[in-house]
């Protein structure tokens, strides 16, 4: 890792792609064999192609998103991060029309960097803090009816 600074590598893929959409620059961050350990959607592609989905998926529903870092720790090739995710809902997102509300999510993120880009990520976020913000709470939660009610 002589002469590669992972906070670099991984607050530049924060800035550019999540916060400026430059998703022109993912070849040049995201090494070709990338490989997201909990994928946003299952029905997604797999890898570097998977992780272009999601964020067109992201910048699609939510307007304005916005990835803002709170902490990064680096060791050796491993850097964390935890972030709030934000935006304006104005386009469908799983489901929920488009309620032009703001929403923030806080979650955690594990980078692998391996020759000056990021080979492995491991991610997870307040998904049902998200689905409430969205209108889940108008709506039975999955586990109730899955349960039969309440």
């Amino acid at each position: 890792m002589q002469g590669v600074d992972p906070a670099a590598v991984v607050g530049r893929y924060i800035d550019e792609c999540w916060n400026r959409g430059r998703l022109d620059l993912i070849p040049e961050l995201i090494a070709d064999d990338f490989v997201d350990h909990l994928p946003f959607d299952a029905d997604l592609p797999e890898g570097r192609d998977g992780l272009v989905a999601t964020l067109r998926l992201l910048r699609f529903a939510f307007d304005g998103l916005r990835l803002t870092l709170e902490d990064m720790i680096v060791e050796e090739d491993r850097v964390v991060v935890r972030f709030t995710l934000s935006g304006r809902q104005t386009g469908p997102f799983a489901g929920y029309a488009p309620r032009d509300q703001a929403v923030a999510i806080p979650g955690m993120a594990i980078f692998r960097v391996q020759d000056e880009r990021i080979a492995d990520q491991w991610c997870q976020f307040d998904a049902f803090g998200l689905l409430r913000q969205l209108g889940a709470a108008d709506r039975e939660p999955a586990f109730v009816a899955m349960q039969g009610g309440a």
